[in-house]
């Protein structure tokens, strides 16, 4: 379980640095953060070559689901409009959301776990201070 909880943070952190970053369209923004993490976990060539593989399923699926994306953006403003905004519509599109990342999950889950198979205990050290780091600087705090 603590696998499943570490993979899905690291899944997160990806996504959430490859909307932080500076860089405009997506595959520049993964190009960036595959880049840093080779760098800040000192990956081998077949760590990189694992890296890119989930690098280029995201960008594939961040293409697939795109007007999805676009679709919850109009509603979250469309709802953002009214005059009165009821909790049913915003769970609703909560629980759209969430479902989003539940059918996209599966999709990576099984390159992300090889990826971290192949990490050694200090590579996941490293990962795990760069995870935090990055929690740290979104966020400005740390969360414990």
């Amino acid at each position: 379980m603590k696998k499943v909880i570490g993979l899905i943070v690291m899944t997160v952190a990806i996504l959430g640095l490859s909307v932080s970053c500076k860089n405009k369209n997506p595959e520049q923004r993964a190009s960036f953060i595959v880049k840093k993490i080779e760098r800040k976990l000192d990956l081998n060539e077949k760590q990189k070559e694992k890296l890119n593989k989930i690098k280029d399923k995201m960008l594939a699926l961040h293409k697939e689901k795109q007007s999805t994306k676009e679709d919850f953006h109009k509603d979250v403003k469309k709802l953002l409009t009214q005059d009165r905004i009821s909790e049913v519509e915003v769970k609703s599109l909560l629980d759209r959301k969430r479902n989003h990342i539940d059918q996209l999950l599966p999709e990576v889950l099984p390159e992300l776990i090889d990826f971290h198979a192949s990490l050694d205990l200090e590579q996941k050290e490293k990962m795990v201070k760069f995870v935090e780091k990055m929690t740290t600087r979104r966020h400005g705090k740390k969360h414990h």
